[in-house]
């Protein structure tokens, strides 16, 4: 399932040296095929969604509200984007599925033990050079027009986050309709990517960055399995 990497040593020194690098083709075409199928059709998706330092992160299941209602929440995750840590996006925590063995046969457990497998274990170690990182978290996130995720660094030291990653599954995406992962050095960008097939994005903890909003002329949504490699 996952694809022989024999440039991991010049990956590892673009991490090393930038702090963030991009690894194509990560997975075989065929699983990376049936991984989006996965997610395109099979995945019983939640809105995560954060309106206010009150509520807090939610989760919401989408039978629970009509147009409007939905409208109004991730307006109201938007008014407050640029003073905090805000977000909108569907979600399905793979790690915690996974253990409670909730859909039994979806594709993205394989997923969740490919990641945990001791080959990308391996791999990760060689890639970043730390081999205290012992297990790694997953989520398969979907944004659709209106979606993102606004500036934070993923700083977390109980959780023991090392290096974040978002495996990017989205064919064929236009930089245009949003949905870029977007880095900052301070107040000021220092780069984007674009979505992409089958690359896995790998950046160190903490990094300051967002997901710009999804634009209303997206013609597809944006899918991805996001989370860190850890040591705790």
């Amino acid at each position: 399932m996952l694809n022989h990497r024999p440039d991991i040593d010049h990956l590892a020194t673009t991490l090393a040296a930038s702090g963030r690098v991009q690894v194509p083709a990560i997975l075989s075409p065929e699983f990376a095929e049936q991984v989006e199928t996965c997610l395109l059709q099979d995945v019983p998706w939640r809105l995560a969604i954060r309106t206010d330092e009150q509520t807090g992160s939610r989760t919401l299941e989408y039978g629970d509200m009509n147009g409007p209602q939905l409208d109004a929440l991730i307006q109201q995750a938007h008014e407050g984007a640029d003073d905090g840590f805000y977000f909108a996006y569907d979600s399905y925590m793979m790690i915690r599925a996974y253990l409670s063995g909730w859909n039994p046969g979806l594709l993205l457990h394989k997923v969740t033990e490919l990641f945990n497998s001791e080959n990308f274990l391996y791999f990760a170690h060689r890639l970043t050079g730390d081999t205290s990182i012992n297990k790694v978290d997953a989520q398969a996130t979907r944004y659709r027009q209106g979606h993102f995720l606004s500036k934070h660094d993923d700083r977390d030291d109980s959780q023991g986050r090392r290096y974040a990653y978002v495996l990017s599954l989205s064919r064929q995406w236009k930089s245009e309709w949003g949905g870029l992962l977007r880095f900052y050095d301070e107040s000021k960008k220092s780069g984007q990517i674009v979505p992409a097939f089958n690359v896995l994005n790998v950046f160190r903890v903490p990094q300051l960055h967002d997901v710009s909003m999804v634009k209303a002329e997206a013609q597809q949504h944006r899918l991805s399995i996001t989370g860190w490699f850890l040591n705790s």
